[in-house]
C-alpha cells in the first residue's frame, strides 16, 4: 500500500463573524468578520499536510477566485491538488456566527458543487484510491458517492475513515453503513451519534449502545468527540473515555477537524486507538486557542512531545 492518504469532501472559504458582547438576535451585533478556508476535507488535509503526511485532496471547486485562492493555499502547504476538480459553479461557502466566547451560535453552509463529485466521478479514480495507505471521507459527499467510495475502499482492503460533518449532514452516512461494507472508523460528535443511533448519547450506557451497535454493523472503530470533557473510544479491545486537554478557547472552528487528522496521523504510523483519540485531543487543543481552522502551531514534533508526556504521566 500507498503512504498517502487522501481526504475527499467539503473545501470552502470560511467567514468567521464573532461577536465581541452578548448576541442579540435579530439586531446588528458589533463583532471581527474574519477570512480564511475550510471545509472538513481540507481542513484535515492541511493539518494532515502540517504532520508531514503525504495527502491529496479530492473536492471540488468553483473558477472563481476564491476556489483560486482555496487551490493555491493547499498547494503552498504540500497537499497535491490534482484531484480537485474546478467548475463553472460558485466555490462553497461556510459562515459561522460566534458568541464573544468563541462557541458557534449558527452556521450557514452553501456548498452546492461539491455535489460535483459524483459516483461517476469517484469510479474514475479509483486507481488513485486504491493506492491510498488510508481514505478520509466527509459527509459533505452525497450519501451514493460515500457508498461508490466505500465500495473501492473494501474492494482494495484501503481503510476507510468517515465523518459525519454535523447532524443535518450525518444521515447520509446511512446508505454506507446499511450496506455492511467494513468501515475502518467513524469519528462523529456527541449529537452527531445520537442522530445516526437513535439512542440518548448523553448518558455513558447511551454512548456505549450507539457504539456497539455500529461495531456489530462493520465499524472496527469509533472516536467520538465530546467536546472540552474529550472523546470517547469503541473498539474490538472494548471502549473508555479519554479526557480533554484544558487551554484557552479564542474559536472551536475545525477543533474536531484537527482532531481527526491527528487520529489518521497516529493510526497510519500504527499506533493504537487510545494513542490516536490522545493525538487528536491535543490538535484541538492547539486549534481552539487560535482564529483559523487549521493551527500553524501544530507540527509532528508537538503531538509526539504531547503523546510522550502524556505516556510518562500515564506509567507514574
Amino acid at each position: 500500500k500507498g503512504v498517502r492518504i487522501i481526504s475527499v469532501g467539503g473545501a470552502n472559504v470560511d467567514l468567521t463573524c464573532r461577536s465581541v458582547e452578548p448576541i442579540q438576535l435579530a439586531t446588528s451585533n458589533p463583532g471581527t468578520i474574519h477570512r480564511s478556508f475550510g471545509g472538513v476535507a481540507r481542513n484535515v488535509a492541511m493539518n494532515l499536510a502540517r504532520l508531514g503526511v503525504p495527502t491529496t485532496l479530492f473536492s471540488a471547486v468553483g473558477t472563481d477566485e476564491a476556489g483560486a485562492a482555496l487551490v493555491a493555499d493547499c498547494e503552498r502547504a504540500g497537499i497535491d491538488c490534482s484531484l480537485v476538480l474546478r467548475l463553472e459553479a460558485a466555490t462553497g461557502a461556510y459562515v459561522a456566527v460566534l458568541d464573544a466566547d468563541g462557541e458557534l451560535v449558527v452556521g450557514i453552509a452553501a456548498m452546492e458543487v461539491i455535489g460535483a463529485l459524483t459516483p461517476e466521478r469517484i469510479a474514475a479514480q479509483q486507481e488513485r484510491l486504491a493506492a491510498a495507505a488510508l481514505i478520509f471521507a466527509d459527509a459533505n459527499l452525497a450519501g451514493p458517492t460515500l457508498a461508490a467510495l466505500a465500495g473501492i475502499a473494501a474492494r482494495h482492503a484501503v481503510p476507510l475513515v468517515l465523518d459525519p460533518v454535523s447532524t443535518r449532514k450525518a444521515p447520509r452516512l446511512a446508505a454506507v453503513l446499511d450496506a455492511g461494507v467494513p468501515i475502518f472508523a467513524l469519528t462523529p460528535n456527541r449529537d452527531e451519534l445520537a442522530v445516526l443511533s437513535g439512542e440518548d448519547t448523553t448518558t455513558t450506557a447511551g454512548l456505549e449502545r450507539a457504539c456497539a451497535g455500529f461495531r456489530a454493523r462493520g465499524v472496527g472503530n469509533l472516536i467520538v468527540g465530546l467536546g472540552p470533557a474529550g472523546a470517547f473510544l469503541a473498539s474490538a479491545a472494548g471502549h473508555e473515555f479519554l479526557a480533554g486537554q484544558a487551554g484557552k478557547v479564542h474559536d472551536v472552528t475545525g477543533a474536531g477537524d484537527a482532531a481527526v487528522a491527528a487520529a489518521l496521523w497516529a493510526l497510519r504510523a500504527g499506533r493504537d486507538l487510545q494513542a490516536a483519540a490522545r493525538a487528536g485531543q491535543v490538535a484541538a487543543a492547539l486549534t481552539v486557542a487560535c482564529a483559523d481552522a487549521v493551527s500553524g502551531e501544530l507540527s509532528a514534533e508537538a503531538l509526539m512531545g504531547a503523546l510522550a508526556d502524556d505516556g510518562e504521566r500515564g506509567e507514574q
